[in-house]
Formats: C-alpha cells, structure tokens, sequence
C-alpha cells in the first residue's frame, strides 16, 4: 500500500475531526490503518516520515526527548 494523497487527505480528515487521540486511533483503526507509537522526532501532527520499510503519518503529540508519538504506518 502506497501512500497518497487520498490516504494523508482521508487521515487528516478524521485528525482534525476529533480532538482526543484515542478517538483517532480508534476510527483509523476502523478504518484498517495500522496505528502505533514510534519515534517521530520534531515535526508535530500530519507530520510524514518516510523510512526504508515503511512510512509513518502522526496523527498524535510528541512526548519523551525522543519525541515518540501515536501515528498510522504503511508498509512499502
């Protein structure tokens, strides 16, 4: 699954519809988006990080000095 503009549109869509994190989750879950907590770094929510095996959209606030954070992963 690639990610595209619809899939960061769509997620987006639900992160700006809900104010709670844990409502995110649980309708990107419904939705049959993978999500999980995973270092991010700065950047903040909506933030996309593009690594070797996967990509990573954050859809939640940055915590620890490492800056992990609740986001949908998509593996290339």
């Amino acid at each position: 699954m690639k990610t595209t503009d619809a899939n960061y549109k769509e997620i987006m869509n639900v992160v700006n519809k809900h104010n709670r994190v844990i409502n995110r989750e649980n309708e990107l879950m419904e939705m049959g988006y993978c999500v999980a907590e995973r270092r991010m770094g700065s950047g903040g929510v909506g933030q996309i990080k593009n690594l070797k095996n996967e990509i990573r959209i954050q859809i939640g606030y940055g915590h620890t000095g490492n800056n992990y954070a609740s986001c949908i992963i998509i593996k290339k």
